[in-house]
């Protein structure tokens, strides 16, 4: 008999799925060494679901982003590398780096990794977009040094679904999507082992949810 645990469906445009509805706190998408390659974890630490820190599956989550993640695209966002996120004063759903208690705050971590078994000390988080809105963008950007400018990690526009990472880490950036729906991706680790053999984590799905609470209802569902 499994313990009684608290499960959230969610229903946007009467789509409905059986995952764990997440919309504020810290996660992170976590790179663990596993045999022949990597394995991939969410580690939640939201609190939301249970009170503690689990690792889950990516496959089993949605990270909900609401209108109070709604940002107009300002003059320090205004060179071309941010086309993505719409014309110039047009609101997009950004994530901030800094954590703001009332949105999800996704992280990804590869401190458990040993980047002395990989090739120029390389390892890639790989998001491949599976499913956007109609004209949507998405990308990832983080603070430069010194707090100067912003450095672009993902862009969809140019076709970039790669975070380059060099070394183990724990990092947040500025997640942006600009128009609401639903965003899905194929998300892996790979690298090339020293020994010129790929190393790779099993592909899961990775959701992002950006709709208004109007769109969204989440109610609890008991399971055994």
């Amino acid at each position: 008999h499994y313990p009684l645990r608290r499960q959230r469906q969610m229903c946007i445009r009467d789509r409905c799925s059986e995952k764990y509805l997440l919309d504020r706190g810290h996660v992170d998408i976590k790179a663990q060494p596993a045999e022949g390659g990597f394995a991939t974890v969410l580690r939640d630490d939201t609190a939301q679901v249970d009170k503690k820190s689990v690792d889950r599956k990516l496959d089993d989550v949605v990270l909900g982003v609401h209108d109070n993640a709604l940002t107009p695209r300002n003059k320090k966002l205004a060179g071309k590398e941010f086309d993505f996120l719409g014309k110039p004063g047009e609101r997009f759903y950004h994530l901030p780096q800094t954590q703001d208690q009332n949105i999800i705050w996704p992280g990804y971590n590869t401190q458990d990794l040993n980047y002395s078994l990989t090739k120029d000390n390389a390892v890639n988080l790989n998001l491949k977009p599976t499913s956007t809105p109609d004209g949507a963008e998405w990308g990832a950007f983080i603070d430069g040094s010194h707090g100067k400018g912003f450095s672009v990690l993902a862009n969809s526009a140019a076709k970039d679904y790669t975070i380059e990472t060099n070394f183990p880490a724990h990092t947040h950036t500025h997640w942006a999507f600009s128009k609401p729906g639903l965003y899905t991706f194929e998300a892996t680790y790979t690298a090339t082992g020293t020994d010129g053999k790929e190393l790779k984590s099993a592909p899961q799905t990775l959701t992002f949810a950006a709709v208004s609470y109007t769109h969204l209802r989440a109610h609890e569902t008991s399971l055994h």
